[in-house]
């Protein structure tokens, strides 16, 4: 019997997202980071998704979700001017 989440996304097994968009979970936390680094220093520097952005993979969102936040946050606060 299948749950009700996983007939609701057929590309996920347990949480191994098949279809895993690293550019759509980049934008995610770029959006979460920038309005963090605007609210925190008044600004924000800008983010180019260089590379194929079309690809897809099967990984662990959330890990994925974690480790793009603390790094686009390190490199927000080294980016902005002092």
């Amino acid at each position: 019997m299948l749950s009700d989440a996983t007939k609701a996304r057929p590309d996920m097994i347990g949480i191994v997202d098949l279809k895993c968009s690293p550019r759509r979970t980049l934008r995610s936390v770029a959006d979460f980071v920038t309005n963090l680094c605007e609210g925190t220093y008044g600004r924000a520097p800008s983010l180019v998704i260089d590379g194929d952005a079309d690809a897809e993979f099967a990984y662990i969102d959330v890990h994925l979700e974690f480790v793009l936040t603390e790094l686009l946050k390190k490199c927000g606060v080294t980016a902005l001017p002092r």
